[in-house]
Parts: structure tokens; sequence; C-alpha cells
């Protein structure tokens, strides 16, 4: 039974959209022989037909970018930057947290990815800035009982699901001991109490400090100024090296919130205690306090504050550059972030690593949702989160993979997909005119002075958000595209049932108007029951001010019949759907 759109007149007949006919096939069946032009310019016209490369643009332009956090992993991100550069992409604005921060915050200052990370000769900016500070490698970032510790963690981690089996252990050992040897049992009972308050407040207190990391990113800042800073750049003077806005998260321990260091908000705060701050992962490191000074917003005011890792609470700020966003809106922001080592289904693990993973990304929907033009780029890599003693040759495979693996995605989701659906919405509005204008009779009452206006857009669903939009559409002058209820484009995605309804007066249109939902779906692949895919939704949307005669329902029908049959079956063979699938999709 067909589903009803709110406010429904009529129903286009159903035509099965899980399996259409080729545009061609399907057109030998068309009622008038004007009907044959609908649809030619995309077989024959190679200036509107998007289906290479070569056919698309080959420039994204400006965009702003995030980096995820992720320890050791967070190496990938210097691909990441790579590909960025490979695409002649410039970055308008720039934030991160944790790993994510020192990369975001060397970025604003001016640095290259081979300046960071040359696969080619594996230079890298540790081994050409770090003679100062006596650093050879990652590892030398931390204080030597900080990397026994972090040494020590990563061999005890693997195996934490038998803690409570050896804690039994003990406690029988003890027992017995009690029994046969009391003196014995009472002393080492004692002496496993000192070692577990030592481990504990040692632990509470964090086991390393990140002055290394601090002073080492300082310098590399400084180096960037040309003289003008010897070091403790702040992020107002950052401003006049590169002029590119940066944003860095920390969690705020001491007013209990989470913290963003910014030109706006902290601008005589150092970008290298703000840093500091978004690195500083609970246990392996003291958090870092320093005096920090508010300029504006909620407690401006300065005072020693102290600071734990960004990760904890906002691991990927999309968010944070809503202000440049809003300056800027046709630009895109390209997220990346990094991968987990394992999707859990619930069958295996433990949950001290699945809790690790959620804290590196498990917050993601959250602090991306609400934001336009979105490209979300997740980057798996082979590295675990505490590898910062990986060999030179491991880490410049993991950047040149990331790199190369991103260049495509980036390329995909910025220019070709974009460019494929725009033309497809194009496309169709003038293949509809062309089609009407085929009828063998008017069976239509508009004003013969003025032409029938036909308008269409691409409902998906933006990564992260629960409901429909249609970002993508042609004949609309508000970039915002047609004004839908998201309830009735997912109705009709939910339903797969097309239908129309006539709308009243808006903003869009001055008299009533017809809406046409045309939902694409290949369902029986996507939607079987036990599929793990998931299907990105696609409800093609026309409006057109068409008034039908109240005697030629029966040929409106028919006309939406052959608009519906032509219009899906041209968006699943000329790449509109693969785009949708791959360009909406989050992994």
């Amino acid at each position: 039974m067909r589903r009803e759109l709110p406010q429904a007149r009529h129903s286009v007949p159903s035509t099965g959209l899980s399996s259409r006919p080729a545009v061609g096939r399907y057109l030998s069946h068309a009622r008038a022989p004007g009907a044959h032009e609908i649809f030619l310019l995309m077989h024959t016209n190679d200036d509107t037909t998007i289906n290479s490369r070569s056919d698309v643009e080959t420039a994204p332009g400006s965009a702003f970018v995030v980096f995820q956090g992720g320890g050791a992993k967070g190496i990938v991100h210097v691909g990441a930057l790579a590909a960025v550069e490979e695409l002649g992409i410039r970055i308008q604005g720039v934030a991160g947290t944790s790993a994510g921060a020192m990369i975001a915050a060397l970025l604003a200052a001016g640095y290259s990815s081979k300046e960071m990370l040359d696969t080619a000769t594996c230079s890298n900016i540790i081994a050409s800035l770090g003679a100062k500070f006596r650093l050879r490698g990652p590892t030398d970032l931390f204080s030597r009982k900080g990397w026994a510790f972090i040494r020590v963690l990563r061999l005890i981690v693997p195996h934490v699901k038998w803690t409570p089996a050896l804690l039994l252990m003990l406690v029988v050992l003890l027992g017995a001991l009690e029994i046969w040897r009391p003196f014995t049992g009472m002393a080492l009972g004692i002496a496993l109490l000192f070692i577990g308050w030592r481990i504990y407040r040692t632990v509470s207190r964090g086991v390393s400090s990140v002055r290394h990391v601090r002073d080492f990113v300082d310098h590399a800042i400084a180096e960037k100024s040309r003289g003008r800073y010897e070091a403790e750049v702040t992020f107002r003077q950052l401003r006049t090296i590169t002029g590119t806005p940066l944003k860095v998260v920390a969690t705020n321990v001491t007013d209990q919130c989470v913290e963003v260091f910014s030109y706006e908000r902290t601008p005589d705060v150092v970008v290298a205690d703000a840093v500091a701050a978004s690195i500083c992962l609970p246990v392996v490191f003291r958090p870092w306090s320093f005096s920090c000074q508010r300029s504006s917003g909620v407690r401006a005011d300065v005072t020693r504050r102290a600071f734990l890792d960004g990760g904890v609470t906002s691991n990927l700020p999309v968010w944070t550059l809503d202000r440049e966003r809003a300056a800027a809106s046709d630009l895109p922001t390209i997220a990346f972030s990094i991968q987990p080592d394992h999707r859990h289904d619930g069958t295996g693990g433990h949950w001290a690593g699945a809790l690790m993973s959620s804290i590196i990304a498990g917050s993601m929907e959250i602090h991306t949702r609400a934001v336009d033009r979105m490209v979300h780029v997740p980057i798996s890599c082979s590295l675990d989160l505490f590898d910062f003693d990986a060999k030179l040759k491991d880490l410049c495979e993991a950047v040149d993979k990331a790199r190369d693996a991103i260049a495509d995605v980036l390329d995909k989701q910025l220019t070709q997909f974009p460019t494929i659906l725009r033309s497809g919405c194009r496309q169709i509005t003038e293949s509809a005119v062309a089609l009407l204008l085929s009828e063998d009779r008017v069976w239509w009452e508009n004003d013969p002075s003025e032409p029938t206006l036909f308008k269409v857009a691409f409902a998906v669903q933006a990564p992260h958000e629960w409901q429909l939009s249609t970002p993508y559409h042609f004949g609309y002058a508000d970039l915002r595209g047609p004004d839908i209820d998201p309830e009735i484009l997912d109705g009709a995605w939910e339903s797969l049932e097309p239908g129309w309804f006539t709308a009243p007066p808006d903003e869009v249109w001055s008299t009533e108007h017809q809406v046409i939902l045309l939902p694409v779906s290949n369902a029986d692949e996507a939607r079987r029951p036990g599929s793990r895919k998931t299907e990105q939704p696609l409800v093609v949307v026309i409006e057109t001010d068409i008034r039908v005669r109240s005697e030629s329902a029966d040929e409106f029908e028919s006309f939406l019949a052959d608009l519906e049959e032509s219009v899906v079956a041209f968006v699943q063979d000329y790449r509109v759907y693969e785009a949708v699938q791959r360009s909406t999709g989050t992994s």
C-alpha cells in the first residue's frame, strides 16, 4: 500500500524503484514521439555529461581543516596535509585537538608537510630543530620515567582482561600465607598496599611533564617568524606570521569546562602552552598549568588554570570554526579523523580498549552536527596509540599511505562528486521542460506567455545529520534550495514510494506549485534483513508551477510516471547515485 505524503492529493503510479531499465530502453516505450527528446542531452552532449575526471573541475579552491587527536597515530595527519597541498587547497582556518593540535599549530605557523616529515629523505622537524633540546626522536619528548611508564602501559593494556583473575589469585595467596605463615602474609600485604598507594599517587598526578613538547613547539613557531619573535609566541603574534586562524581545544580542569584557545578568545596566551594543554593525556602527563588570560566571553580574566587533553571533551573540534564558516559559508570544512583499531560488535575486546577508542572518535557525531559542507575523511593507521618509538621507515610509510588515500578521496569529495550532483540537478531541470514540451496536447492551464518553471534538488543526508537536506539544487536563487519540511523528505525515503503534493505560495514560489518526490534506492541490496550495509538516502525533489486542468488528472499522472522513470534511471546510470553514496557517507 502506498504511503500518503502530507498534503498529498495524488500519487505517481509506482514503477519499481529498486530495479530500473536503462534510459534508452525506457524511452522506447514513451507515449509520444516528442518524449524521446527527454534526457537526450545526457547521451550526446559532452559539455553537460559528467562521466570522467577530465569533465570536472580540477581546483577545489579553499577550505577549513580540522585534525583529530590520536596519540602516535596523529602522524597520519602529515599525510593528510600533504594531500591537501597536492590538490592546491588553500587553508583558510585550522583547528585541532591533542596530536591534531600540534599539527594545526605548526601548519598555522607556516610549516608544510615536507618540513614536518619528508618521506622521500626521511628528514623531519624533530631532527632539524630538536638539537637545541637534545631531541633525537618522538620518545625524547617524554621524560625517562614517562616513557618507561608508557612502555609498561603498552604491555599491560592488551592483558587488562586478566586483571580480575590475577587479583583473585593474589587474595588466595595472601589467605594461604595468613594460615601457614602469618607474619610473612601480613608483611607481604602491607608491602603490596604501600606499592599500590604509590602507584595510585603517581598515576593520579600524572607521570611525565609536557614541558619538552611545549618548549619544542614554541621554538618551532618562533623559527617561522624569521627573527620577529625569539620565543613565547602568542596567538596575537602568530596572527602576524601567516594570518591563518588557529583554534586549539583543551579540557579545563580548573573551571571544569572545554577551553578553546584562539586569537579572539585568548590572544595573549602562548600558542605552545595551548598545544601543551591539549596533548596532556591523563595519567601519562601531569596537568599543564599556566597563567591563562582570557580577553572576551564568559570569565574574561587572568588566573592560573590547569588543563588536560582536549580529546576528553572534543576530539574533533569542527565546531570551533563556526565564526569563520559564517563569514565564508561557501567554503567546505575538511575534518580528518583517525579510525579506531577495531570495530567491536559486542562479542570481543575489553571495555577499556573500547573506552579509549570512544574517547578518540566517539564524540565526533556530537561535535560535527549542524556543520554545512563538511567533508569527513577517516584515516586508517596501523600504528598504536603509544607507538612513539616506531621506526622512521614505518612513520614514512604511514604518511605516504595516508596521503595517497586521502588525495583521491578529497578529489572526489570536493570536485568530482559535487560537480556530478549539481550538473545532475541542472540536466534534470532542462530535461523536465523538454518532456513537458513534447506532450501531444496541452493539459495544463498556465499562461502561454509565461514559461513553465521547474526547479530540482537532491535531498541527501549530510554526515552525522539525522534528517535530509537539499545542498545540491538548480533553479533556486537562495543557496538553501527548496523549503520543504524535513519530515516530509524523511517520510518519502522511508516509504520508498514516489508521490506529489500541492504546496502553498512561499518565498520561492508566488503561487501554488507542485512538489514531486522521487526516492532512489537499491533496496534489494542495501535493505535486506540482516544487512550491515548502510545506504545513504537520496530523494529527487522536483518543484514546478504547472497548473493541471481539472479534467486532465490522468495526463498529469502519466507525465509524472514518465518523468519518474526517466529521472531514476538517469540518477542510477550517470553516477549520481554513486556520488551520493560516496560523498555523504561517513566511512
